[in-house]
Parts: C-alpha cells; structure tokens; sequence
C-alpha cells in the first residue's frame, strides 16, 4: 500500500475487456464510455492477475499477465465481428479504462457461441 500525501492508496483491480475494430484511438484514449467494447460473453471484463515487475534490459519496468489463462466463452452475435483491441479497464463493468492495445495479429474474427482466450503471459503492460 502506498500513500499519497499521507492519504493510503489501493491500487485498483484490474479487469480486461475486448473491443472490436471499429474502435478509434480517441474513443480508447478519451473520457467516454467505450462504445466499440465487446460485450454478451458470459460474464463482464475478466478480472486479471499480473506477475511481478521485472525490468527488461534497457526497457522501462513491466508487468506481465495473466497468471492464470483468460477465455471470454460464448461470445455474441454478429458472427463477423472482429475483436482487435484489449483494454484494462478497473472495473467489471463502467469504470475507467486504464490502458489498452491492440491484439498481435489481429483483427481476429469469431462467430457466436465461440470462445476467446487469452494465454498465460500474452499481455505486456510497460510502466514508465
């Protein structure tokens, strides 16, 4: 626990979420709700477990995460849809959207009912 200005600080729960690709950078980078964001999976943004901060050469520090492997099963309807964004948000649901990239490889195009996983160590978060 940290503390700011003799305040205690909690660092928030982290939650990913998937957005499909007619998201812009302004909308992932702005105050709005995020409108492209993938939603009707079961359940709402999969809470996420990062390992220790490591420092990487001459990277700045990092995180990387899941500990443990993600799916977002029985995705929506349209088929078509195309997932080509994650995005770390510090809640399940709303909330505030604390970083987010684009997918190596994506867009990547699922139908309904499938499953989307997210492996062990596949999201790098750099601090700095």
């Amino acid at each position: 626990m940290g503390m700011l200005k003799g305040v205690a600080y909690a660092a928030p729960t982290p939650y990913v979420g998937l957005i499909d690709d007619t998201a812009t950078e302004a909308e992932l980078e702005g105050d709005t709700p995020l409108i492209s964001e993938i939603t009707g999976y079961t359940g709402n943004r999969k809470q996420i477990t990062f390992g220790a901060i490591t420092k990487v050469g001459t990277d700045p520090s990092q995180m990387t995460g899941p500990v443990a492997e993600i799916e977002f099963e029985d995705m929506p309807a349209p088929a078509g849809l195309k997932i080509k964004y994650f995005v770390i948000c510090d809640a399940p649901t709303g909330g505030n959207c604390l970083g987010w990239s684009e997918i190596t490889g994506g867009p990547e195009e699922f139908s309904e009912g499938d499953s989307f996983r997210v492996p062990i160590d596949n999201i790098t978060v750099k601090l700095g």
